[in-house]
Parts: structure tokens; C-alpha cells; sequence
């Protein structure tokens, strides 16, 4: 039974009736309107409302907001991707998702509203079709994350997964579980428990409270999500952050400050179809991304934050009795009162103390019979690295340690911020002093390095090193740098860079501007799915729709959009400086032709037009009945043929002609009923043909047998 009442705006017939379908599909008794001023004015009484935005700025969409309850659930629908006007709307704490119109998945949009409507919004299967196997994995710390990205991301090139959307997976993944690790913990106040840590000190830290990571992969869609167990994240935060790198201002150096997740909010909104935020405050914060894996660029089509729907006991609503415990919590029964006679107590102290005994000889044998200790001196290049010896720490190597050991076998570790650690093996011998050296190797730091849009080319010091999105690890910590990204059409961003110490990162963002000479197309055709190419030369990477192309400014340039099953279609365009405009082409449906034949010196006319020479391969036609002919002078040859062409038709036709020729002196031939000087040479089908041989004192008719390939030859009129 439908008990949920939900409202769908929307001016669009058609869109209307999919929003209707995909909203009942959600439990929701549905009410279309064709704009906001249809609702009443008073409060209305609703659970759910669906807006299709399709005018900015809106100007209706506030006034409704402060009429409405505050846990009436508003979606909007956007008409394109953009994450501007995403960010833009969101803004209001009143909305709860935003989703793009064009080719919107339908399912989608009934699993938002579902999770809206009865929450229960935990989880990665609820974003999978029913059978899709997740899996899971728990990290604790900078080492079990490294752990986790490769599992993935070998799991996802096991799948199919082309590398370019491993990459994009990896990298959100890495930033989710920076988050969460090192981010999202709080102590009881709500404080960032490493708000004031460095982040090398960071990393070296094991968390008690592990984050959970699920992925899964149905071949058209991958999916990931991370989990803490802080529940510390909130909605405003992630908007606000990821305006803040929106309208970031000259400064585009960002380092990985401590609390600093701004940026890699931004490329994850920047990288995947859905972005999800799941919150239950001071339990758990659930970020989820979704990658279409069978689009040619990944968009973001759904970017949204749940709050879960709690009952007064603290269980979901939703779940069955399920309840989620924060850190600190416990959901055990109160423990029972017990009580202890004196007599008791004072038999449960002498057992105690008894044991204690017993404990301290075991402790104490082993001292007693321990042999004769030795000595090893450390020194450590570079010198003051903290020394482990068999994992009990003791002190720094600066410049040299000595440590008393009982003789035998040992580990001794040494470690230092940006270097790598030191191990060895070293056997004591009794009374006498070991030396023991150990030599830290520098850690790399890693230069990331990003750019809007992407696939600019990357230069260190005017050198080539790579596209963006790009990670450098092969650059001197402590080093300056001139950093350029370059796009064809776009000014060059040249940066200073300082790469930080060995064992850190940093992040350098590029958003490129349109030279000032260039102006921008945008390119679309119906159907959509075109191959595009420039002045016949040039293969756009992506078919069409095109979001963006940049072309010098004046320039006049042909674009050609093919595709199977279509007539292609020539536009030719030019572009002032700055100015944007829309190319938009209507495909014709139509097939193609090719014509072959044993003369190659023909020609092939089509409904009286000459489009080429044998062979003619793929010649592009209209749907409908068409007239070809095959015309020539030497040898002389008239044919036609009738071709009726369908939507997607490879029409493939070859003409085996026979030849004919006249060794009579000043004698020429042509077939009976044909017009025109003759010819000495023809080229005719295969059978009987009557020839009218021709000189300048008579003309006489002959009967040829012709067969195709071979030639007859003609010595006299009789």
C-alpha cells in the first residue's frame, strides 16, 4: 500500500510520467504539478518533494523551503551535470540530494527516495542490483591502507575495469580512507583527536577504531564505500569545502594539512557518477562512490547526504531491531549487583597473593640464570634516528647509542620521519661490544598532481612528465621546481613548487582558462553516439554529445558526425573570441553503398550525381530507392542498377563485365539503342548483344555472345 505522499515537479510531460513511475516504485502516492505555484499556500502536508529545476538562479524554490516542515524531504533535479549548481543548491541544510536529468537512471532516483522516505541508508548493497557479492575490509592504519587500494584495485582490474577508472577509483579511495582514518576520529568533546598531530606523526599511528571499506562490481558499474565509526562528518562541512575549491583564488598550492579533507572532497565529486554521504551523528559517517563504467566520461549524476532514521531506543527504523554503537558506547544489559561475604573476601585475597608468588618466580628464574650480558653501539645515517631493539624502544642514535643486552640473538630497527626504516639481525656475545651501523634510506615524497580539465600535459622544469591526473614520486624532498600545465586552447599555469619532505605529499591543482583567442563548441547530434571528426582529419576522443571543444578564434572548421546507420552530416563553423556556441546536427537515417567492377576505369554516377570511381567503398545514402550507373569512355561502358536502401543496409554490389573489341580499320561499335559516338573498346554484360558497327560508308548489326572477363574480338562487318 502506498503510505508515503510525494509531490513530483515538473513543466515536462514526458519526464513527468518517469518521475511518477520511479516515485510509486519507492512506496510514494504520487501528486505531479507542473510548477510550485501549484501548491497550495498553506504548509503542505507531504513526506517527499521531487523538483525539476530548469531555470538559475531559482527563484521559487526558497520561498516553498520555508513553508514546508523541517523533515519534509526535498530532491532536485538539475537538467546537466554540473557541480557548481550542485554545490549551489545543496548549500540550503533543507535539501537532501540533487540529481542530473539528462539520461537519469530511473532506479536511482527510487533508491534515493526510498532511502529518504524509510531510511535504513547504511550500506553498499543498497547501490548494487540483487546477487552483486560485496566485499569488505577493515583498516587500522597507513599500512593496511595501502593494503586495502591495491586489493581493489586488483579486484577491479580483474573485473574489466579500464585503467583510466582504476585510477580514479584508487585515488578516492585514498582519500576516503585518509578522511576516516585521520580525520574523522573525535574524543568525547567532538575535537579532532589529531587536529594538532603532524602528518608523518599521523601515519605512524595505528587506529583502535577501524575504518570499514566495501567495493563490488557488476560489470557496468563499480562501487566503494568507507565507513568510520566517529560519525563526526557533516553535511554543511562537505559543501562547504568543496565550494571553497570551486572559487579557489590564485593560491592553488594546497597542502595536506592536518583536518584538511577540502580537496580530496573536491576530487571525489570530481571523479565519480555518485557521491553519497550517509551520517548517524556520533556513531558512524558512510561516504559512497559510484564509477559507470559503460560511459565515455564519468559525470556526477547523484550527490546527496541521508541521515539515518533512528527510533527512540536508538535502532534503525527500518532494520529489524539492528542498532549501531559509536565509540565508547556499549549496548550490554546492566550488570547484575553481586555481593561477597567477609569469609570470601578474605580467601579470594589469599589466592591473590599466592599468585603473585607464583608470578614473580617465574619472572625472577630466568633473571637469576640469565648468562653474562653484552653490549652493542649504534650509529644511524643520518644520525638521531629512534633505535627498537626486538620492538621495545630505547631511546636515539645521537650520533651513537650503547645498549646493554643479555647475549644472543637480537632485531634492531631504527626509524626516522622521511626515511625508510632500518633493520637488522645482530648476535651479542657475552662481555664484549658490538657495532652495529644502519643506514635509513630517504623516503620520496609524492608531488599529485591535478588539473580542470583533465589530460593537460604536465611540465617539471619544462620537461614532460606526464597527463593529468598525474602522481610524481621521483622528485628531491625539499626541492623547487617551475610546475606548468598545459592544455591546447588554455593558458598555461606555471606554479613555483616545493616539494615537502621524504614520506609526505602534497596536492597541486590547476583550473586551466580559455586562451584568449580561442573560443569553445559545443557539439551534440540526434541520435547521440557520432563519431566527430575536424576537417576531416581529425577523431574527437569522445562521440558526441561534446561538452567542450576549443578551436582558434576566426578559424572557419568543417566537422563531419558519423554514425552507423546515418547519413553523416557536414557543418562548417566559426567561433569569436570567448564566444561559446552549439552545433547541433539531425542524422538522417540511410545505409551505404560500395560498387566493384573489372573496369576500374569507370565512374559510378548515383541519381544522376558522379560520387567517385570504382571501387566506390561505403558510399553513405538516404533511405529509399536509388539510381547508380557505371559510365566510361575507355572502354566504353553504360550500366545501371536499382538499389533500395534501409536504416543500416551495407549494400555491396560488383559488376563482371565482358569486352569487346573492333580491329575493323576506321570502324566503331555500339549497342543496338544506344546514343553517342561509338568506341573500339566496350565493356558490356554477359549474353547475346546486338552491336551496330559503324563507319563512315555503312552500319551493319552484329550478334556477340559475351562472357564476363573475356574478350571478343571484331575483324570485319560481316
Amino acid at each position: 500500500m502506498l503510505s508515503k505522499r510525494v509531490i513530483a515537479v515538473s513543466a515536462e510531460k514526458t519526464f513527468q510520467k518517469k518521475l511518477a513511475a520511479a516515485l510509486m516504485a519507492a512506496g510514494g502516492a504520487v501528486e505531479i504539478l507542473n510548477s510550485l505555484d501549484e501548491l497550495s499556500a498553506k504548509e503542505p502536508d507531504v513526506d517527499l518533494i521531487v523538483y525539476h529545476v530548469t531555470e538559475f538562479p531559482d527563484t521559487k524554490l526558497g520561498p516553498l523551503l520555508d513553508r514546508i516542515k523541517k523533515d519534509v524531504k526535498v530532491i532536485t533535479i538539475i537538467p546537466t551535470s554540473d557541480l557548481e549548481k550542485m554545490i549551489t543548491l545543496m548549500k540550503d541544510d533543507r535539501l537532501s540530494n540533487c540529481l542530473v536529468a539528462e539520461n537519469l537512471d530511473m532506479t536511482m532516483l527510487s533508491g534515493v527516495a526510498t532511502r529518504l522516505l524509510y531510511g535504513d541508508v547504511f550500506g553498499l548493497e543498497k547501490f548494487m542490483p540483487w546477487g552483486v557479492r560485496v566485499y569488505s575490509m577493515l583498516v587500522g592504519d597507513y599500512q593496511e591502507k595501502s593494503v586495502a587500494i591495491a586489493a581493489v584495485s586488483d579486484f577491479a582490474a580483474a573485473m574489466g575495469v579500464r585503467r583510466k577508472y582504476r585510477e580514479s577509483i584508487e585515488q578516492c579511495i585514498d582519500e576516503l580512507l585518509m578522511n576516516a582514518l585521520y580525520d574523522a576520529p573525535v574524543d568525547a568533546d567532538g575535537k579532532q583527536m589529531f587536529a594538532e598531530v603532524p602528518t608523518k606523526t599521523r601515519i605512524s599511528l595505528r587506529m583502535e577504531q577501524k575504518a570499514v571499506i566495501q567495493y563490488a562490481c557488476d560489470g557496468n558499474q563499480f562501487a566503494v564505500s568507507v565507513r568510520d565509526s566517529f560519525g563526526a562528518l557533516q553535511k554543511q562541512t562537505v559543501v562547504k569545502y568543496i565550494d571553497k575549491c570551486l572559487h579557489a583564488g590564485s593560491d592553488k598550492q594546497i597542502d595536506r594539512k592536518t583536518g584538511g579533507a577540502g580537496l580530496g572532497l573536491y576530487i571525489i565529486a570530481n571523479s565519480t557518477s555518485q557521491f553519497i554521504i550517509n551520517l548517524y551523528p556520533g556513531v558512524a559517517t558512510e561516504c559512497v562512490c559510484t564509477f559507470a563504467l559503460d560511459v565515455p566520461k564519468v559525470q556526477l549524476k547523484n550527490f546527496g547526504a541521508f541521515h539515518e532514521r533512528i527510533d527512540a531506543s536508538g535502532r534503525l527504523v527500518s532494520s529489524g531491531g539492528a542498532r549501531l554503537v559509536g565509540p565508547g558506547r556499549s549496548s550490554a544489559q546492566p550488570k547484575a549487583e553481586v555481593t561477597v561475604s567477609s569469609t570470601g573476601l578474605r580467601l579470594a585475597l589469599g589466592a591473590a597473593v599466592a599468585l603473585v608468588l607464583v608470578l614473580a618466580g617465574i619472572v625472577l628464574y630466568p633473571m637469576l640464570k640469565r648468562s653474562k650480558a653484552g653490549t652493542i653501539a649504534i650509529t644511524t645515517t643520518p644520525p638521531g634516528a629512534t633505535v627498537e631493539i626486538d620492538g621495545s624502544s630505547h631511546g636515539r642514535a645521537d650520533p651513537r647509542l650503547e645498549v646493554s643486552l643479555e647475549a644472543g640473538s637480537h632485531t634492531v630497527t631504527a626509524h626516522m620521519a622521511g626515511h625508510a626504516d632500518a633493520v637488522q639481525a645482530v648476535t651479542v656475545k657475552a662481555g664484549s661490544t658490538t657495532a652495529v651501523a644502519l643506514a635509513l634510506p630517504l623516503k620520496r615524497a609524492t608531488v599529485r598532481i591535478r588539473s580542470t580539465p583533465t589530460q593537460a600535459k604536465v611540465l617539471i622544469d619544462d620537461k614532460e612528465v606526464g597527463m593529468t591526473p598525474v602522481d610524481l614520486g621521483d622528485l628531491e624532498p625539499g626541492s623547487e621546481h617551475t610546475l606548468t600545465v598545459r592544455q591546447f586552447g588554455y593558458v598555461d599555469d606555471v606554479q613555483t613548487l616545493t616539494v615537502p619532505e621524504g614520506g609526505s605529499e602534497i596536492m597541486m591543482s590547476s583550473s586551466l582558462r580559455v586562451a584568449a583567442d580561442f573560443g569553445s563548441l559545443e557539439i551534440t547530434s540526434d541520435p547521440p553516439g557520432a563519431s566527430v571528426f575536424v576537417n576531416d582529419s581529425v577523431e574527437l576522443p569522445s562521440p558526441t554529445p561534446v561538452k567542450e571543444y576549443l578551436v582558434k578564434s576566426g578559424q572557419a572548421y568543417t566537422l563531419t558526425m558519423k554514425l552507423p546507420g546515418y547519413m553523416p552530416q557536414k557543418v562548417t563553423v566559426s567561433v569569436q573570441a570567448g564566444a561559446r556556441k552549439v552545433v547541433a546536427a539531425k542524422l538522417e537515417p540511410g545505409g551505404a553503398l560500395s560498387v566493384d567492377s573489372n573496369v576500374p576505369e569507370a565512374r559510378v554516377w548515383v541519381d544522376g550525381v558522379l560520387v567517385g570511381r570504382v571501387p566506390l567503398k561505403d558510399h553513405a545514402l538516404k533511405q529509399g530507392k536509388h539510381r547508380v550507373e557505371l559510365r566510361g569512355k575507355r572502354p566504353w561502358v553504360q550500366q545501371a542498377f536499382e538499389v533500395d536502401i534501409k536504416q543500416g543496409d551495407d549494400v555491396q554490389k560488383s559488376l563482371q563485365l565482358g569486352f569487346v573489341d573492333v580491329a575493323v580499320p576506321g570502324a566503331t561499335a555500339l549497342p543496338k539503342g544506344s546514343d553517342g559516338p561509338g568506341a573500339t573498346r566496350l565493356a558490356l554484360p554477359e549474353g547475346q548483344v546486338t552491336l551496330v558497327l559503324s563507319t563512315k560508308a555503312e552500319k551493319k548489326e552484329k550478334v556477340v555472345k559475351i562472357r564476363a572477363g573475356e574478350t571478343v574480338r571484331i575483324e570485319s562487318l560481316e
